[in-house]
């Protein structure tokens, strides 16, 4: 049985058989389909191949077009393939546009992303401060912050150096857009330990989209040259940015034998606001007393009474909270959504909460406090006598007290475990340090010695007395809701001439706070 031989033309669309040598398409009323020319044969015995044939005609007395001839191709067919080589040409150039777009793109892509930066949020704190969709951009464009590719000097000391460590300032800058950071360093073996207070910035950091009461922990150090440790300790200003290249940023922060034989050189870098300011230094102003600490301390109480079993910072007072002024003559309306109810208010500022490094947290990572100290105390050179546990290195506020003797004797301080009772050490400044001490703030506290008290888990409200956070939080939820409250809060800001800055929601589900733009 002779080979049956298929044509490559057989089947193709219109589009492509018109651009084939050997192929013609029929366009019939009936018939439409892509077949070989007449001119060519399928020849079996040559393995199917396409043979052009020769054929001897009589020569008629009528002229007649040659069966063998390609007909004219259709006026459809002659604009299909105008088409086709107007669509190659187009595509040749915007591949090549694309490319020339390509290269401008990469090389100005730094200077872009400034501009837009500028554009969105031309103050990187503000942006930072309220969580917003640019903050996470202002961080790519400085690296994280954590390198130091864009610190531009001078870095500057803030404050002398205290018995806990010392702090600097340091300002980034990339392609005209600014931004900050404080380099926080440990200044002898057993101050508290910064390697425990990233791992409770790692937690914070989490917190802190929800509520915009904390501050972001950003990376951990080691200064490995003892006499860069030196320069950024006694040197108010260092006009030398090179020598933060010399710190080595840890990235694995769970090294505890490290934490112990080098705890005087650890450092953490931490989010920083531009003009922050202690509450501290406002209890002496009558009008920030009378017309703002009440939403001041609201700000700090809500959020600590809705993480009242995860968190515990054990160093709360006034100079521990800070105070944040967005933009000069413009207010912030805050919606807390906690439940049904709705609670507003207006202020000119947002309290931040500082130093962790005391603090008892609980991650839902299955980290936690108690399970760092076990750990701590498994490492050689945490114990090494007389120390244990780390205690000369940091760890000591860590402990558990052995009795109610030596729990007085730490101020009731142990950072393994939560107590909803000591963060009322901030209400026990405000009564003992403010000398307009409003209606507000007039509530009993409960609260034993000046730096901490015994941990009380049952509401004293029904008695007039705070007992605890979530007491704390209560009571200032019923202060502010007060018709009176609201109407003062509203007719303080109206006589100052203030404007919206915008609208900050947040909420008590879990969800991130949502900043709404005046």
């Amino acid at each position: 049985m002779p080979k049956r031989c298929l044509s490559k033309c057989r089947r193709l669309p219109e589009r492509e058989c018109i651009t084939k040598e050997r192929c013609f398409y029929t366009n019939g009323k009936t018939h439409k389909f892509c077949r070989l020319k007449d001119t060519y044969k399928m020849d079996p015995e040559k393995d199917c191949a396409e043979v052009l044939i020769n054929k001897t005609r009589k020569v008629r007395s009528e002229p007649r077009a040659s069966p063998s001839a390609s007909p004219e191709p259709t006026a459809s067919a002659k604009a299909l393939r105008t088409q086709i080589a107007k669509q190659a040409a187009e595509k040749a150039r915007r591949k090549t546009a694309a490319k020339i777009i390509g290269r401008f793109m990469r090389k100005t892509r730094h200077k872009r992303k400034a501009e837009f930066l500028k554009s969105i949020c031309s103050d990187a704190g503000v942006c930072i401060a309220f969580g917003t969709s640019a903050a996470n951009e202002i961080k790519k464009h400085f690296n994280g912050f954590t390198d130091f590719a864009y610190v531009k000097a001078p870095i500057i000391r803030i404050g002398s150096p205290s018995a806990n460590g010392f702090i600097n300032e340091i300002n980034y800058q990339h392609r005209g857009y600014q931004a900050h950071a404080v380099l926080k360093s440990s200044m002898t073996a057993d101050s508290d330990n910064l390697m425990y207070e990233y791992i409770v910035g790692n937690y914070i950091n989490k917190q802190s989209k929800r509520f915009p009461c904390f501050v972001e922990t950003y990376g951990l150090y080691l200064y490995e040259d003892p006499n860069v440790w030196t320069k950024m300790k006694d040197n108010k200003i260092n006009n030398d940015k090179s020598i933060l290249k010399s710190l080595k940023q840890l990235q694995s922060p769970v090294n505890f034998d490290l934490a112990c034989q080098s705890s005087t050189y650890l450092a953490v870098l931490i989010q920083h606001l531009k003009g922050i300011e202690n509450l501290w230094y406002k209890f002496t102003d009558p009008i920030f007393v009378s017309q703002e600490l009440l939403y001041v301390l609201f700000q700090v109480y809500i959020p600590l009474s809705l993480i009242k079993d995860n968190f515990t910072h054990y160093d709360l007072y006034s100079m521990n909270v800070c105070l944040y002024t967005p933009v000069n003559g413009k207010y912030i309306e805050y919606h807390y959504h906690l439940g049904e109810k709705e609670v507003v208010f207006k202020s000119q500022y947002i309290a931040k909460i500082i130093d962790y490094g005391r603090s008892y947290f609980k991650d839902d990572t299955k980290t936690n406090s108690k399970k760092i100290y076990d750990a701590v105390c498994k490492e050689p050179k945490c114990n090494q006598k007389p120390e244990k546990c780390g205690d000369n290195n940091g760890f000591k506020w860590l402990t558990k007290p052995k009795n109610v003797k030596e729990s007085e004797a730490n101020f009731y301080v142990s950072s393994q475990k939560r107590n909803v009772s000591h963060d009322l050490r901030l209400l026990n400044d405000v009564l003992t340090y403010t000398k307009h001490g409003l209606r507000p703030y007039m509530m009993r506290l409960n609260y034993e010695t000046e730096y901490g008290t015994p941990e009380l888990v049952r509401s004293g409200l029904s008695k007039n007395i705070i007992n605890n956070v979530e007491d704390a939080a209560d009571h200032f939820i019923s202060e502010v809701t007060r018709p009176d409250a609201i109407m003062a809060n509203e007719a303080f800001y109206q006589s100052k001439g203030f404007t919206s800055l915008g609208e900050l929601h947040i909420y008590d589900d879990g969800s991130p706070m949502h900043y709404v733009k005046a």
